[in-house]
């Protein structure tokens, strides 16, 4: 699953990228990676209430 979404990340990096200039580039891998926190606060989160709730039966 997030190899494949790494993969079409890539391949559209790698179409976008020659016609887009700098500051672009920047914003577009920024955004990515608060992309990325995102889910990983989100799956933290999660996690945690998951083992809370099996430690509490």
């Amino acid at each position: 699953m997030v190899d494949h979404i790494l993969a079409n990340i890539s391949v559209y990096m790698t179409k976008t990228v020659p016609q887009m200039n700098i500051p672009e580039i920047i914003v577009s891998v920024l955004a990515v990676l608060v992309i990325i926190h995102a889910l990983v606060l989100l799956g933290r989160v999660l996690f945690q209430r998951y083992r809370k709730n099996t430690k509490g039966s």
